[in-house]
């Protein structure tokens, strides 16, 4: 719920979704076990991209450049996630990162994660990013054009000699997330 939340409110609060953001230095700052869309210090990339890369590949440093984009810095962005989920009627959720990495501060339950997911999916854009299995990324200054795939394997057919046993045909996406 919580990268769903950090999405939705990027999609909400930018103007020009195809604007080019430049990756600042605390954006990329991310515990090294975090799964990440590898962005790089510098790095100039369309903020769509990274709404997409951050949903797909469940990337902390695309949550935290969405965060530092619509607010100007984490802290201000986890702020209006808290006021926002509980606006939407979340009663015992708690956020204190854009990305749901560990701390024993951030808490949620499945009632209010529900909550945010149905009220993303009212999103058009959201939707289109929720259901996405492979995205391409064009080249940057500092990467080359790249494909990402989701992580959500639910979503993901496999091959004929090698079928995958989650994959339901239906699904029309959010994410998979673990803790």
């Amino acid at each position: 719920a919580i990268k769903i939340l950090t999405v939705l409110l990027g999609i909400m609060f930018v103007d020009d979704l195809q604007e080019t953001i430049t990756v600042s230095e605390t954006a990329v700052n991310i515990p090294e076990d975090s799964s990440t869309m590898h962005l790089k210090v510098g790095e100039e990339i369309r903020f769509i991209d990274v709404l997409y890369g951050t949903m797909l590949v469940s990337a902390n440093d695309g949550a935290n450049v969405i965060a530092e984009v619509v607010s100007g810095d984490v802290d201000r962005f986890v702020t209006m996630m808290n006021e926002t989920a509980a606006s939407l009627g979340c009663q015992n959720t708690h956020f204190v990162n854009p990305h749901g990495y560990h701390d024993d501060n951030h808490y949620s339950t499945a009632r209010d994660m529900a909550i945010i997911a149905r009220e993303a999916m009212k999103n058009e854009t959201f939707r289109e990013i929720a259901r996405t299995v492979t995205y391409q990324i064009p080249r940057t200054n500092m990467q080359r054009a790249r494909t990402l795939t989701t992580k959500s394997d639910y979503m993901l057919p496999g091959s004929e000699e090698s079928p995958n046993k989650y994959y339901y045909e239906y699904a029309t996406g959010i994410k998979t997330g673990s803790h």
